[in-house]
């Protein structure tokens, strides 16, 4: 079938289509919520697999103490490859919704996987093996009992402290994404200060990667440009760009700087030569 559309600009036009359209956001919120059930399998997962070892520590191997974990051995197979996939479709989501890569905007597939992982670590708890004495490794058979050490006693109480570590995690993770999507907004302010006071100049690519794969590259990259004056500048910082949308050494780019602190890397910002916008300075920004 022959068309006369440029295919590169109708791709372009479609994603922006997509940019805060109700069924990116529809999607979004979909893989949130599958995000949400593979931290909860992974957290079953740890707690089977922390089990697997405390058991031989506050029982004897010779104990007949009912192994109710061992139900939960699926989930160290299903937790991990459906987080993979559900990170993945997250990731996607975000950036039909925002149209930028690894832009969430709330919280990221990590913090979301965490939050799970905490009822998942309590549900697993519940199938952990009880000891047959509490203090004391019985052996049945031989009668050679061992009173628990300190460790023992420190694994026989992760009952307690697991699920609280795993929260704690969490805790971090989200106070840690808020702070960044605050700061991240903070240079967005930044950034429209500088459309209307900051100084735009020609610089040049002197040095970029390319990496073999990956449709999304995140590699680092320098600028040379001269300031207002006259005085040559480099900047380097890594940069997140499209497979076919990679500019490569020599290539030409518009960069916006502060006049009144040119030397300040974090408020450079480089774009296309077309660049006019905010977004447009943005477009390859990490």
């Amino acid at each position: 079938i022959m068309s006369t559309v440029d295919p590169v600009r109708r791709v372009k036009e479609r994603q922006a289509s997509r940019v805060g359209s109700s069924r990116a956001a529809i999607w979004l919120l979909l893989s949130a919520i599958v995000t949400l059930a593979a931290g909860v399998i992974c957290g079953m997962a740890v707690a089977w697999m922390f089990d697997l070892n405390r058991e031989h520590m506050i029982n004897s191997i010779f104990a007949d103490a009912p192994e109710l974990s061992m139900s939960l051995g699926w989930t160290t197979a299903v937790g991990p490859i459906l987080a993979v996939a559900a990170g993945g479709m997250m990731t996607a989501a975000a950036k039909a919704y925002t149209g930028h890569l690894f832009d969430f905007p709330v919280v990221g597939p990590v913090t979301i996987g965490l939050i799970g992982a905490v009822p998942g670590v309590m549900i697993g708890i519940r199938y952990w093996t009880p000891p047959m004495t509490v203090g004391v490794r019985t052996d049945p058979v031989f009668g050679d009992d061992e009173v628990w050490s300190q460790i023992d006693w420190i694994a026989y109480h992760a009952t307690t402290w697991l699920p609280l570590l795993t929260a704690l995690l969490a805790l971090v993770s989200l106070v840690s994404g808020i702070h960044a999507r605050r700061r991240k907004a903070s240079r967005r302010r930044d950034l429209d200060r500088l459309l209307v006071e900051g100084h735009r100049v020609v610089g040049d690519i002197t040095d970029i990667s390319t990496p073999s794969e990956g449709s999304a590259i995140l590699t680092p990259w320098t600028v040379h440009f001269l300031d207002r004056s006259l005085t040559d500048r480099w900047v380097t910082s890594h940069g997140r760009f499209e497979r076919n949308d990679i500019p490569k050494v020599g290539d030409l780019v518009s960069v916006l700087y502060d006049p009144m602190a040119p030397g300040d890397k974090h408020r450079i910002y480089i774009g296309g030569m077309e660049a006019v916008t905010a977004d447009d300075f943005l477009r390859w920004r990490l």
